[in-house]
């Protein structure tokens, strides 16, 4: 997916969406059990978030698909690192 929405999307674009794959790691955690949830990490994690939505709102070459697909591909990363232990 990382590959083909460099096809739709800006490097600097992407390389902004995949940076959120640290909040994807903690809602995987919170979801599989491995992380206590605890309101710090809920306010890292919104924290991270809105700098990723601020970063985010002024792109200019805005593509929907090439953002899911980017999003998407960030997911599922974001989901294998934190079954890495299993």
């Amino acid at each position: 997916m990382s590959n083909l929405s460099l096809v739709r999307i800006t490097i600097t674009f992407f390389t902004m969406i995949k940076s959120s794959a640290p909040i994807w790691v903690l809602l995987s955690g919170f979801i599989f059990g491995l992380f206590p949830i605890t309101p710090t990490l809920i306010m890292v994690g919104l924290l991270i978030t809105t700098g990723e939505v601020l970063t985010s709102f002024g792109e200019v070459e805005f593509d929907e698909v090439g953002f899911l697909l980017c999003a998407g591909a960030a997911v599922c990363g974001g989901g294998r690192w934190a079954l890495i232990p299993f």
